[in-house]
């Protein structure tokens, strides 16, 4: 609790009830007959215009005033002003959200969608919610502020924060709530700017339920989710590569018919060893038959290294006495498949 002489109220009701702000008012004569109450103790209030102090209105009489229950007041008072503006004007009054995001364009090729970076919308809280309301009960709670569509079938509760922030009970129950913490008078320009964002510190959401958004979102060749690509070609050469799925997908579909021989959609995340996942395909494609012809699988191979595709040189050919590819064995007069010197993986 204040004396009202440390307080540099800014703001007071004029003879209409309407809130007036004292950076707003002229020395005139309109003015010096106008009667200002107090937001919070309703008593009247005098307009400090001079050019040398800050422009405040202070109480006629010396008394005490609850600084809370003005900062309380007045920002459900501003709060329901810039509202029911947005209403009558039809411009926005945003909240930022922050949503989550899921490309399922490729899900029934590859049986996976591709969650992307969560992004912050602003969302038009009077498009959903066109009737406010102050310190309305709903069930066994009573709102600050109750925004609300006209059946009241959706409801989205703000609330106050002065000093007490909601209860643990108002919390727990079903209801969307948008806690404000105000301390300041400074602290009501965020609600004159009709705009919550994520990044204001005096913005908490509870309750909220937000929707993830789902469709095709990637771009042709952006998609960040992958999958592993092994394909032998009809001249028995092969390769794995981890692709995007749109990339995967317009790799299979153009190719397939005209340049594979084969083809298997690893579907999973990315493994730990490429070396590996090679390997264990080419020794697949062998046992289903597959013409592949790769070094791994012959019998003169030497001692494998880590190497997965065309770029490298991880074979040493005991017969030709040679370091090549593994993919030379499909032009190799001397290869022979042996399954005895296949991989150990």
């Amino acid at each position: 609790m204040k004396s009202s002489t440390s307080i540099k109220y800014k703001y007071a009701f004029n003879s209409k009830k309407q809130v007036v702000y004292v950076k707003e008012l002229q020395r005139s004569t309109d003015t010096k007959n106008e009667v200002f109450t107090c937001i919070s103790c309703e008593n009247i209030l005098i307009p400090k215009l001079g050019e040398v102090k800050q422009k405040h209105f202070a109480h006629k009489h010396v008394q005490n005033c609850s600084e809370e229950t003005y900062l309380h007041k007045l920002a459900k008072l501003i709060f329901e002003q810039e509202y029911n503006a947005s209403l009558s004007e039809s411009k926005p009054f945003y909240i930022e959200l922050k949503i989550d995001r899921r490309c399922n364009a490729h899900q029934n090729y590859f049986g996976k969608t591709c969650r992307l970076e969560s992004i912050n919308r602003h969302i038009d809280l009077t498009k959903r919610y066109k009737k406010i309301s102050l310190e309305t009960r709903i069930d066994e709670f009573i709102p600050d502020i109750l925004l609300s569509n006209m059946t009241r079938d959706k409801m989205l509760f703000i609330e106050i924060a002065v000093t007490h922030r909601i209860t643990d009970k108002k919390a727990e129950a079903k209801f969307p709530i948008i806690e404000v913490n105000i301390e300041t008078e400074e602290d009501l320009s965020f609600i004159k700017e009709r705009v919550f964002s994520l990044s204001n510190p005096k913005i908490k959401l509870i309750n909220f339920n937000i929707k993830l958004e789902e469709g095709k979102l990637c771009g042709d060749f952006e998609c960040p989710e992958k999958v592993g690509i092994f394909r032998v070609y009809k001249n028995g050469k092969s390769i794995l590569t981890w692709e995007s799925l749109p990339k995967a997908k317009s790799l299979i579909e153009s190719q397939s018919k005209n340049s594979f021989l084969y083809h298997k959609v690893i579907n999973r995340d990315e493994p730990y060893s490429l070396s590996d996942e090679y390997k264990k395909n080419l020794i697949d494609a062998y046992n289903s038959n597959i013409e592949i012809k790769n070094c791994f699988l012959c019998r003169y191979h030497g001692k494998n290294q880590s190497c997965y595709d065309d770029d490298k040189k991880p074979i040493f050919c005991k017969f030709l006495k040679i370091s090549c590819n593994s993919n030379r064995a499909s032009e190799c007069q001397y290869y022979r498949p042996d399954q005895k010197n296949f991989p150990d993986l």
